[in-house]
Order: C-alpha cells, then structure tokens, then sequence
C-alpha cells in the first residue's frame, strides 16, 4: 500500500506517517516484500515471482531516494 501511486512521491520518498509527510523511517519496506514473500512460499508452497518483481523500481526508487537526501556527506551511510 506505501509503494502505491496514493503514497509514493515521484522522487522516491515514503512518507513515515500520515501526519508528517517530512519525516522518514528506516528504510524496511524491501525486508517487509521479502518476508510477505516467504511468507506466502511457506503458506502455498510457492511464492509469487510477479509481487517483489513489481516492487522492484519503487524500492529502487525508495533506496535512491535515501541515498541522495540522508548521505549528505558521502559516506553511503544512513
């Protein structure tokens, strides 16, 4: 739902919570596909290639986002 086009901004970010659209959280929602993944691989046997393969460019967005506003210094650390 994060990922959808309703949260998602264009340039990457995902809002932390509803009230403050400014501020951040950690960057999990990749860990969140992965395990929703598992899950489902457990639960059916198999998991659903065609969920994290549709994820993939938010998340992309999302990481490239995380890189380019919290490493101000250029370090590559959050």
């Amino acid at each position: 739902m994060m990922l959808g086009q309703m949260y998602l901004h264009p340039n990457g970010q995902i809002p932390a919570y509803e009230w403050n659209f400014s501020d951040v959280n950690p960057p999990v929602h990749p860990w969140a596909t992965l395990a929703l993944y598992r899950a489902e691989q457990i639960a059916r046997g198999s998991g659903d290639v065609d969920f994290p393969q549709t994820l993939l460019g938010k998340l992309l967005a999302n990481f490239t986002w995380w890189l380019n506003r919290k490493d101000r210094f250029g370090k590559k650390r959050f």
